[in-house]
């Protein structure tokens, strides 16, 4: 490799690494516009600290409740803590815009632990037919951070070229189900084995009892 090669590499990484910033600062701004719309005035507020945009998720207006979840996951950043009021914003929030975030959120939250709980939620969703296409399409999106695949395997389910329920893969997401009914049936197998031990039990005493000490 001769220094003229060298240069012509040199010369690529450095512009590679400059667009890559370009579009790092495009997305910063996009994001930060977002949260302007949704916040408006309420902005300055929800960035003085974690626990004041917290208390934004209790607020009365959907808006500002959404701005709170994409300041709080983007910006903040998320702990265990946050996971239950994440859970229960994702199944009984008024709003589903605000059920949608919070979902999200929680994938991020759990994001490559495979957790089975709340795997079981996601899936849960995707399969219920009462429930909106966006949340059910959200919901199979999560999954695919919950398991901590590539990200070149997961879903474009915002693309209008994405059919669902057409376009899901229903083995993954009935994988997320199956460890749980596994593991229901295991819990089956063991107590169908105590209560045999038991009747068995049960028995002996009656045996004895009737045959008395003689």
């Amino acid at each position: 490799m001769n220094n003229q090669d060298n240069h012509d590499i040199l010369r690529f990484l450095y512009t590679t690494r400059d667009e890559a910033q370009r579009i790092v600062v495009r997305a910063r701004e996009s994001l930060e516009l977002t949260w302007e719309q949704l916040a408006g005035a309420h902005l300055d507020d929800l960035m003085k600290s974690p626990q004041t945009t917290i208390e934004y998720l209790e607020n009365a207006d959907a808006k500002l409740r959404r701005a709170a979840l994409l300041v709080l996951g983007d910006y903040w950043g998320l702990n265990e803590t946050a996971g239950p009021r994440l859970e229960k914003m994702a199944l009984e929030d008024r709003d589903e815009d605000v059920r949608a975030f919070a979902m999200l959120n929680l994938a991020s939250l759990y994001k490559s632990t495979d957790d089975r709980r709340i795997g079981r939620l996601l899936a849960t969703f995707v399969t219920d037919e009462a429930v909106s296409v966006k949340l059910r399409a959200n919901a199979y999106y999560s999954l695919f951070r919950l398991r901590g695949l590539p990200c070149e395997r997961w879903p474009h389910v915002w693309s209008i070229q994405f059919r669902f329920p057409d376009d899901v893969d229903w083995l993954f997401v009935d994988s997320f189900l199956r460890k749980e009914k596994r593991e229901g049936e295991k819990e089956g197998e063991k107590e169908r084995g105590r209560e045999k031990e038991r009747g068995r039990e049960s028995f002996l005493d009656h045996e004895r009892d009737r045959d008395g000490p003689w």
